[in-house]
């Protein structure tokens, strides 16, 4: 870590991802943390290294990918997950408008700036 965000006590330019970084190697700055900066991802790295923080975590940021790593490395964490109130069915719609796009013209409409609704948009 910086020493000289740990010496100035600027701990407000941390981004969710560095707070996810710092706090799986040194948890003990947990009390340092804006909790609320960590995304699903980060929150389940976190969690996945750090399950001990569960009690500051905020279980609606996690989407179905990112339960997906947390359970299949942390299993005793599933009755988190039974009693998580979140929307599945729009994680399944979003799942499943991702996999209706071919890779590669995934990757086209990605190289090429073009919104893929615009791309697939008919004429």
């Amino acid at each position: 870590m910086d020493t000289k965000i740990e010496s100035s006590g600027n701990w407000s330019h941390l981004r969710g991802a560095d707070w996810s970084h710092l706090l799986q190697q040194q948890p003990q700055f947990a009390d340092k943390c804006d909790w609320s900066k960590l995304d699903g991802t980060e929150w389940a790295r976190l969690l996945v290294a750090r399950p001990e923080l569960t009690d500051r975590c905020d279980w609606d940021k996690l989407d179905a990918r990112n339960w997906s790593m947390v359970l299949a490395r942390r299993p005793e964490l599933a009755g988190k997950f039974e009693s998580a109130a979140h929307d599945w069915a729009a994680d399944e719609k979003a799942a499943e408008a991702a996999a209706n796009i071919p890779d590669e013209e995934a990757a086209l409409c990605e190289s090429e700036g073009i919104p893929a609704e615009e791309f697939f948009k008919e004429s």
